[in-house]
């Protein structure tokens, strides 16, 4: 007669703590938040090489590493000062 033991499937997941649901919502929302950032540099910029009408995009490219610098900026200021919760 087989043994019956439990089999290594049947086991139940466990359910992530609220704690880590909250770090996953908050790191999912840094990552929309740097994108709008990137974006709206990189929009301003084409602005403003419409407004100047350069023949090279100089603003557009200009403002899309200010806004990857900015953005990135934001994102490590929060690692390294995390706020106690």
């Amino acid at each position: 007669m087989p043994s019956q033991s439990p089999d290594k499937n049947s086991k139940k997941k466990k359910k992530p703590s609220r704690k880590q649901s909250q770090s996953y919502l908050k790191y999912s929302g840094m990552a929309f938040e740097m994108a709008l950032i990137m974006g709206l540099f990189t929009f301003g910029g084409s602005k403003l090489d419409e407004k100047y009408q350069l023949s090279n995009n100089y603003f557009t490219v200009l403002g899309a590493i200010l806004g990857t610098v900015g953005a990135l900026t934001f994102v490590l200021k929060d690692f390294i000062f995390k706020k106690e919760e």
